[in-house]
């Protein structure tokens, strides 16, 4: 290579370099700054503050009540028989990791069966309709 070519490759990457690196800080920058952003509006989010759950609906007392809490209990031990019923189905389809499988989602069903049937005798004792 003669000294020219090298004398203009060096110009030429003196006049790129600071381009280049100039692109590299404008995506550091710019990174920064969605950062930011996404920092101010998430403690915008937390100062507003998210609405808490509603209370649910309260209905006046009728002379169905307690036919409907009888329908209710009733439909509750269905949907529990039906989901330990889709438990063994499951586990007869693919043994994979069962019974530990099988035994965390009848854990769940039991979770879910015993606060249900403690929110029917809360509502029960506070004399509340369904």
């Amino acid at each position: 290579m003669s000294d020219r070519t090298t004398m203009a490759l060096g110009i030429v990457g003196a006049v790129l370099m600071p381009l280049v690196m100039l692109g590299w800080l404008r995506a550091v920058a710019a990174a920064v700054v969605l950062f930011l952003v996404a920092l101010i509006l998430a403690a915008i989010a937390y100062l507003i503050g998210t609405p808490g759950p509603q209370a649910a609906e309260r209905l006046p007392r009728s002379p169905y009540d307690a036919q409907m809490l009888a329908l209710e209990r009733q439909a509750l031990d269905e949907a529990f028989r039906a989901q330990i019923n889709q438990l063994f189905v499951g586990w007869l389809r693919d043994s994979t990791d069962q019974p530990e499988r099988a035994t965390r989602g009848a854990i769940k069903a039991r979770k879910a069966y015993i606060q249900v049937m403690q929110h029917f005798e809360l509502r029960a004792a506070e004399g509340r309709p369904p």
